[in-house]
């Protein structure tokens, strides 16, 4: 879908070594996009417990559910960011 192309960083708990329920995965992520602040990095998850932890860090987040309400809601952080 491109999306190496549109972010910073994609970031998997397989790779990391830690699940989105353990904090250390948003510390890893933060030290890693070390040039933005917690509050602009944008965190999808389809999970209301890993969003809520996201922003529990600082991070913005948002449920993912489906593809053409993932568009819209990311044309309301990046007009034109992602085409359906």
């Amino acid at each position: 879908m491109g999306f190496a192309n549109k972010f910073d960083g994609m970031f998997s708990s397989a790779y990391i070594g830690c699940g989105k329920e353990d904090r250390a995965f948003f510390a890893h992520i933060l030290h890693k996009l070390d040039n933005l602040q917690a509050q602009e990095i944008l965190f999808w998850d389809d999970s209301l417990a890993n969003i809520g932890i996201a922003r529990q860090a600082g991070l913005q987040a948002e449920q993912y559910s489906d593809f053409v309400r993932f568009c819209e809601r990311m044309h309301g952080y990046v007009p034109m960011a992602v085409d359906k």
